[in-house]
């Protein structure tokens, strides 16, 4: 098995697959250039395109060479950029934990910090199920599996055990995903 980068390219509404373009590179301009000739070769005109839904990952979004910015200035408007806010509510944890561990990155899977150090092993530690419940108001009743990704879900689920004071024996076995610094969710229900 071999992992190919790709972009996945969709139609709106339904999410209808129109097809993938296969990357060897991940910068902006030969994303956009990859993107342009899918279209081409596809013979699909982009007189009706009025977007691109994308995440916030800045090869996409940035202002002067992102791919959003690059396809308005090849065709000549401005675009709706449909970005993903999955990623942006992650902001305020990444920025109020990067003051309290005051660390810095060392590698897409490290840093400096001690606390960032204390959670790198933290499935490790044996699950604590007598613990003072600490009800949270406002909690939204228990999700559909389906609502979450797989971060947000387990996050979810350690918030909900922790305001009804029961840790299920399925809960404590799961193990949280690698520490990525794109990963702060992981990193939150780490904690």
């Amino acid at each position: 098995m071999v992992k190919e980068p790709h972009l996945v390219i969709l139609r709106e509404p339904n999410s209808r697959l129109i097809g993938y373009a296969r990357l060897v590179e991940e910068s902006a301009e030969y994303k956009t250039t990859k993107l342009n000739e899918f279209f081409n070769d596809k013979n699909i005109s982009l007189d009706a395109l009025i977007g691109i839904c994308t995440d916030g990952e800045p090869t996409n979004t940035g202002t002067h060479g992102g791919i959003i910015r690059r396809f308005e200035l090849l065709l000549k408007r401005p675009l709706h950029w449909f970005v993903c806010l999955l990623h942006f509510n992650e902001l305020p944890f990444r920025h109020l934990f990067g003051v309290l561990d005051k660390s810095s990155t060392t590698g897409p899977t490290s840093t400096t910090g001690k606390l960032s150090k204390q959670i790198e092993n933290s499935e490790a530690l044996p699950v604590v199920s007598d613990f003072q419940r600490m009800a949270l108001e406002n909690m939204p009743p228990v999700a559909e599996q389906h609502e979450y990704s797989t971060d947000s879900q387990y996050l979810y689920d350690m918030a909900h055990a922790i305001s009804n004071g029961v840790v299920s024996v399925d809960l404590a076995n799961i193990k949280p995903g690698k520490i990525v610094h794109s990963r702060w969710l992981t990193k939150a229900a780490r904690l």
